[in-house]
């Protein structure tokens, strides 16, 4: 009988060994690089995302639909091998998974602290570094810090980000909110 693994453990097991290969090689930024090209690339062809969801097509047609795409990023040996392990061991479907938990550890790891931050308007440098000083302030472990920028015109100005359990919120949109309320 066929032993059945969770996604996320499946996801974080691929993940793991790749950053490991990749560390111990020495070559994590550029494998980090090539693994986000091989996403992006495969995630904006439609026909792709059919094939990979599609069960009735034939898993050798898959595999080297695969192995043809990603011989066409001519990416480094490491990399490579490792999308043949997933082709052979039918994980490709879960591709964008992996690439998530990888980027997770990858963050643990270098202790990198990741805010997603919704702005009414695209930020500024100045206003970028003011968020990352204040991030770096109040967190007990980041060294750096990476702000994910959403753009968000519901809030009218000002941005919003949750770090560390707490929601920071200068949007004008939660203040006409509140001043509703006071009225109502």
């Amino acid at each position: 009988m066929a032993k059945v693994i969770k996604l996320d453990t499946a996801s974080k097991r691929y993940a793991y060994a790749l950053y490991t290969i990749a560390d111990k090689n020495n070559n994590l930024e550029e494998v980090k690089t090539e693994f986000a090209h091989i996403v992006e690339g495969f995630m904006s062809i439609p026909q792709w995302v059919a094939i990979t969801k599609n069960p009735t097509l034939d898993h050798k047609a898959k595999a080297k639909k695969f192995l043809e795409g990603i011989s066409k990023f001519n990416v480094i040996p490491e990399v490579e091998n490792f999308f043949k392990v997933l082709v052979a061991r039918q994980r490709t479907i879960f591709l964008q998974d992996i690439y998530k938990e990888f980027v997770n550890i990858y963050n643990f790891k270098k202790q990198i602290e990741v805010i997603v931050i919704e702005t009414a308007t695209k930020l500024t440098v100045a206003e970028k570094k003011k968020i990352e000083t204040f991030v770096k302030e109040k967190s007990l472990t980041a060294k750096s810090v990476e702000l994910d920028e959403v753009i968000n015109e519901d809030l009218v100005s000002g941005f919003k980000f949750m770090f560390d359990a707490k929601q920071y919120d200068s949007s004008m949109r939660t203040k006409l909110d509140n001043l509703k309320k006071t009225f109502s």
